[in-house]
């Protein structure tokens, strides 16, 4: 929405643009150039603790009247209000009369309060919500002619109106200081857009994976893209990937606790597969491997199960492995965090062997990593092993897999006492294949074990 009215400042006019994000947790300032939208200024405040609209005010005006900076004229003025007392409604079922009647149902508002609304754009959306009135009404005064959205708005026309896999959802979580909005679209159709208040972390992730559970959402596949008033540093982080496979940072996230300002600090991108060794010395060890990598490691609760049943076959310290389509070397890792001193792993793309190299010598293993076709590597006459872990794709054939398997019996790699472990889809069927022992399920993963 937009106000008009003469400027009252009398500074020059220099090509400037000021976006303004306030909360009541804590507000910012942006200058950038107007046409080359290079950053010429930023500031911003955050408050221990929420405060009133009124306290709000008072800062803001004393915000402005210190900052010479916020005195210019400027081409124009955005003012963003960051607040739950928001909803969004589909355009065909809105009526502007009745805006009022759209928020009594998820927000406490009184009949003297003012209710605006903002067209998503491209969008047959409606966002529909309470704006800070006293800070409009001085943005009025002082700098004339301003621009007003919701922050919900903003984010809903860059996460719809962005590029996206046509056959899987999108999930975004903006974080701010004690609230988070969550956005999950489809095809560019919105399926959710819902804010939350935490507390703690156990909080946070609750309610995102409340949203995973309610959509039908994966944690395993399904990847989330994080905003706002977060890093990879923060306790939300640490405990949101223990959960969620796949974990992007939008590319013009700067961390800020509070606001998102695309270009005021330097911006960071973080585009990676978390994993987390699960137990032995580097147990809670966080590892990310590159998003390009071409894996799906293994998720904790089917490593979890596995390593519960060869715990009690095996010492680890004395075995030795090798790790077929060993990808990130998530299960390699495991092996040596319990103290395998004897660890192959094999993969046919480069960047997962130079992964594994680079972790194993960082976390001081002793893993031997081979670049290989793993049906040619299994034709070669080759050492024994006690354990073979294999974990291929799940789309491979049955005749694929006992291809796989067979070879590497034919040919030495499974030692006399030895066990053969395949991780396959709970589609996937290989009770009929020779020397097959027993299988165990894991949420969608199944370990076969041949002998």
């Amino acid at each position: 929405m937009t106000l008009n009215k003469q400027n009252n400042n009398t500074g020059p006019i220099a090509h400037q643009s000021l976006s303004v994000q306030l909360a009541l947790t804590g507000h910012s300032f942006l200058i950038t150039h107007t046409h080359t939208k290079e950053v010429l200024f930023f500031c911003e405040t955050i408050f221990d603790q929420a405060i009133t609209p009124e306290e709000l005010l008072t800062h803001l005006t004393q915000k402005i009247n210190d900052t010479p900076e916020l005195k210019n004229n400027f081409d124009d003025v955005v003012l963003i209000h960051c607040n739950d007392m928001a909803t969004n409604v589909p355009k065909s079922l809105f009526d502007p009369q009745k805006a009022a009647e759209y928020l009594k149902f998820n927000s406490k508002i009184l009949a003297t309060d003012f209710i605006a609304f903002d067209t998503v754009h491209t969008q047959d959306i409606i966002t529909v919500y309470t704006p800070y009135i006293n800070v409009n009404n001085f943005f009025f005064d002082t700098y004339g002619s301003f621009s007003y959205y919701h922050a919900t708005t903003k984010l809903l026309e860059t996460i719809l109106n962005s590029p996206s896999d046509i056959n899987s959802p999108k999930v975004h979580v903006h974080v701010f200081k004690d609230s988070f909005t969550c956005i999950v679209s489809k095809n560019s159709k919105l399926q959710l857009c819902n804010t939350y208040s935490y507390k703690t972390p156990e909080d946070f992730i609750y309610y995102i994976l409340f949203c995973y559970e309610q959509l039908g959402l994966k944690p395993e596949t399904d990847t989330v893209t994080l905003s706002g008033a977060i890093t990879k540093d923060d306790s939300l982080f640490a405990l949101l990937f223990t959960y969620i496979r796949h974990i992007n940072f939008e590319p013009n996230n700067k961390g800020s606790r509070n606001q998102r300002h695309s270009k005021a600090r330097t911006i960071y991108y973080f585009k990676y597969i978390a994993m987390r060794i699960i137990s032995g010395l580097h147990k809670g060890k966080r590892l990310m491997a590159p998003k390009s990598l071409p894996v799906r490691p293994t998720t904790d609760f089917a490593k979890e199960g596995l390593f519960n049943i060869l715990n009690h076959r095996w010492m680890f310290q004395d075995i030795s492995l090798l790790d077929l389509f060993s990808g990130t070397g998530n299960i390699s890792y495991e092996f040596a965090s319990r103290g395998c001193k004897d660890i192959t792993s094999v993969d046919s793309h480069f960047g997962c062997i130079k992964y594994i190299s680079k972790i194993s010598e960082e976390l001081h293993y002793n893993i031997h990593a081979i670049k290989a076709d793993i049906f040619k590597y299994t034709k070669m006459p080759s050492r024994s092993f006690d354990i073979i872990f294999a974990d291929p794709p799940y789309d491979f054939t049955l005749q694929q897999l006992e291809q796989m398997i067979s070879q590497s019996f034919k040919n030495g790699f499974v030692s006399q006492e030895g066990v053969f472990i395949l991780e396959h889809s709970k589609h996937t069927d290989v009770s009929g294949f020779e020397r097959f022992s027993e299988s165990r399920r894991y949420g969608g993963s199944v370990f076969s074990f041949f002998q």
